[in-house]
Formats: C-alpha cells, structure tokens, sequence
C-alpha cells in the first residue's frame, strides 16, 4: 500500500530503509508559511480595524491583530529549514514540541499536506503488523517520509512539521485545553475518512463522499486532469504521477492506488465494504463548492468545483420529519456580500435549498451546527483515527435541476476514506486506534 497501486497492501514493505529515509528527512522546512506582511493576504499590514473586520467578520473586534502578527521573518517562505524550531537540524526521531523561545503559539508555521493517498501511505497498514493492541495493522510511522516525497524533491510540505505537537501544558492550546477539562470529549475519535478538511465537511453534512457528475445528477467523468494517479513517477522514490481530486474506486483493478486499499480493507477479520458504485468518481481531496456564497453556480470546467450534487443531507433528513433545523457558518453574509472580492477570503458555500429556507424561517431551530472560520492557520498533526458508515439515507436524485442538488463542502487547501455510504439502515463502524 505504501507504493500506490503497484503493491498490494499486504506485500512486504522494505520498511528499514523507509524508516532511515523517514530519520533523515525529519528537518522541518517553512511549508509555505509567509515571511512578511502584506496588504492582501495575512498576516496583515497597513490595514484599519475596520478592513481587517471586513476581510474576517467572524473575529471579536479585540482578536483582530491576530491577522498582523506571525509572519516567519524568514528570507523566503518555503524550501528551507524553519530556524525558528529549537534543534530544527538534528530533532529526535520521534514528537517534538513546535514551540518555543523563538516560535510563539499563535505565529505561522509550515502546514503538513493533509490527502486522502498521502495519509493511507502514511499510515502504513497492513494485517501482517496486526498485534492485540493494534488490530489494525496500522503502524502510522510513515508521516515524514511521504510528506517529503509525494511532491517532488523540490515541493515544501513542511518537511518534518507531521511529527510536531504542541504542549497544552504550557499554556499552548488554551482554548482547546479549556473545552477537553470542562467537557467531554473523543479523545479517539479524529475524523471519519482519510484525508483533509474537504472530505471531512461532505460527511459532516451527508454521511457520505460527493462524487463528479453532469451537474443534473448522473455520475460522469471528470477532467482527465483531475483524476488521481498515486502511484510513483518513473526513477522517483514516491513522486505521486498526478496528485489531484477524483477516483473511481469502485474501478478496483484499473484505478491507479485503489486495488492495495480495497485488499487491506478485504483483509481485515471484520467485514469492511469499499461502498463504491460504478462508475462514480469520488472526490478526495479538497475542490471548490458548486455554487458560490450568492448562490451562483461556480464554474466547473477546470474540475477544480464540484458540480452540483444530490448527495442527501441531513437537512433532508430533518426535513423529512419536519424537524426545523439551520447551519451557522461565520461571515456568510460578508462573503455573499463580497463575491468576487480577492479580499474576501470566502470559505462559505451554499448549502442548497433546504437549508436556505430554514435560515429565513421564523421557528426557532431544534437541531443546529455550526463551524468557525478563521484566517489563523498553524500545524497541526492528525492522527489516523476512526472510519465509521453512518446511518444517512443513500443518494436519490431528487430533481433534474440543480437547484434539487446540494453541495455542503468548502474550498480549502487539502480529504474520502474509501467511501462510507449506508448501503444498510444499520450503522457499521470500524476504529482504527489513534
């Protein structure tokens, strides 16, 4: 699995010799992170409150000089050491702390790559490894190696930036800190599909993947240049041939990195579908909403947006029963506002009909959710954690317009598990420990 699709899952892996490459790389790099302020992208310079609260509507007005602060000071933004990290050039081959005298909690740092192929890559499974106390096979010590590898031996993902945590007991995560004492949480529980942010709001909102279709519902082909080819270029190490947005994983055999997924999955000593229907080319890593906040339809063309979806919601579901429900997302009203403006830093999309009618309804919700969005982004490390199938209705087609379809995702950089629709009423979970 560890080598796309030209290995099975269950092959041996010449694992000592990754985990040298894996010692030897762990040097953290920028990633990206910006080195000075700027007029047009955080962190902010020259700017009033009043424009800062602007291009981020969802701060309190005494948080708003978090978006003028933290620029590295570096000389460039990528491709070298992040000198700012104690012992950057000889850190442990294990966890170390990202902060520190010269890297304070809310500064920028470079951003590990969070994808659907690069963390099933990452963590490294198969039932060979499986012991009492990690079923799963999955050994998760291949977060290094693939980000310094996948792109290129010139691409920036933040080099050993996958390894860093940061100290809550030393007041870093103050917040976070505050929630996990007062309050219980699942501390086992990180997301439900492998990937990044893009995936994880399509099963927040349907329990379910969105996949490429016509915009009227039927499933189609996307552009060539957006379907995924994980496996590795020729006289490459682990440079994915094309690392982009779809597969058709229900194609086990023909589709670049699927087949070493679906054997793992078929090897496990529980019963772990793929749920993939034919000819449905699934979405993986973070692609544009369909419509834009003002309820335009975006453009498609490029495979960079999703079209249009039928995928079912929860909305759907809530509606059915006639349960009044709505979904808070920060600044939506600033970006339907500002569509179209670089300064907007839209992240909202429209959640489809349903939803904007229960937003203007006069009930008082009995159901909501909600997220917020700030223009703050540090590193995180995520750890492999739980894939379950949830209970949502599977797709109908409820309309030929696509103003019957919904789209619940939104754009960021960096997502599918092999999908986890509900072919069943039942629910059907399967932990992979963090």
């Amino acid at each position: 699995m560890a080598r796309g699709s030209r290995q099975p899952a269950s092959a041996p892996l010449r694992r000592r010799s990754i985990e040298r490459v894996g010692r030897l790389v762990a040097i953290v790099a920028l990633g990206g992170a910006p080195n000075v302020p700027s007029m047009t992208s955080p962190p902010f310079t020259g700017l009033s409150d009043t424009l800062l609260a602007a291009i981020e509507p969802s701060l309190e007005p005494s948080d708003l000089f978090l978006l003028t602060t933290g620029a590295t000071g570096a000389a460039v933004t990528s491709g070298a050491p992040d000198t700012r990290i104690a012992n950057y050039a000889n850190l442990p081959n294990g966890p170390f702390q990202l902060t520190g005298p010269s890297l304070a909690y809310d500064t920028y740092t470079g951003d590990t790559a969070h994808r659907f192929y690069q963390m099933w890559q990452q963590s490294d499974c198969s039932i060979q490894n499986a012991t009492e106390d990690n079923p799963t096979g999955c050994l998760n010590d291949l977060y290094p190696f693939v980000i310094t590898t996948y792109g290129g031996p010139t691409a920036d993902h933040g080099g050993g930036t996958s390894m860093a945590f940061y100290n809550i007991q030393n007041e870093d995560a103050p917040l976070f800190k505050k929630l996990a004492d007062e309050y219980t949480i699942s501390d086992n529980y990180h997301q439900p599909a492998q990937g990044g942010t893009g995936m994880q709001h399509a099963f927040l909102g349907t329990g379910d993947d969105f996949y490429w279709s016509d915009g009227n519902c039927n499933p189609t082909v996307p552009p060539a240049s957006q379907i995924a080819n994980p496996n590795p270029q020729p006289k490459t190490n682990n440079q994915y041939t094309q690392d982009v947005r779809f597969s058709n994983c229900s194609d086990v055999f023909n589709a670049p990195g699927v087949l070493p997924i679906v054997r793992y999955l078929n090897s496990l000593p529980y019963a772990v579908e793929a749920n993939c229907d034919i000819g449905h080319y699934y979405m993986l890593n973070n692609t544009n909403p369909g419509f834009l906040p003002n309820g335009a339809t975006a453009d498609t063309t490029n495979g960079t947006a999703i079209p249009p979806s039928s995928v079912r919601t929860i909305g759907d579901a809530l509606n059915d029963k006639s349960i009044s429900w709505a979904y808070y997302g920060g600044a939506y009203n600033a970006a339907v506002a500002r569509t179209g403006n670089p300064l907007a830093r839209i992240r909202q999309c429209r959640l489809a009909r349903p939803i904007a009618t229960s937003a203007t309804s006069s009930l008082t919700p009995r159901r909501s959710w909600g997220t917020r969005h700030s223009a703050r982004r540090t590193s995180r490390t995520p750890p492999i954690s739980t894939r379950q199938s949830g209970t949502a209705p599977c797709r109908r087609c409820r309309s030929s317009s696509p103003t019957g379809c919904s789209t619940v995702i939104r754009p960021r950089r960096n997502s599918f598990s092999l999908k986890a629709c509900c072919k069943r009423s039942s629910i059907r979970s399967t932990a992979i420990p963090s």
